[in-house]
């Protein structure tokens, strides 16, 4: 209740569990506590040579079309 921000990781290199990783990130974001709040991605395991590209993780976010003050993604 007191957060002042919502810090979110994710495993970039697996892609099968990223559709799991969008709804529980869509949930976060439909908590009231945690509305309004900046958002941190973590985009883990950058390194790995087929993880997704730091954009194609803002686009399957949706992050430029929500609702959110301040974001950031970190690779």
């Amino acid at each position: 209740a007191n957060a002042s921000a919502l810090c979110f990781m994710l495993d970039s290199n697996d892609k099968e569990m990223f559709e799991d990783a969008k709804i529980q990130f869509d949930y976060l974001l439909d908590q009231k506590p945690l509305q309004n709040l900046p958002v941190l991605i973590l985009a883990n395991k950058q390194d790995l040579p087929n993880a997704m590209f730091i954009s194609q993780i803002v686009d399957e976010l949706r992050l430029r079309e929500r609702k959110i003050e301040k974001w950031c993604i970190q690779a």
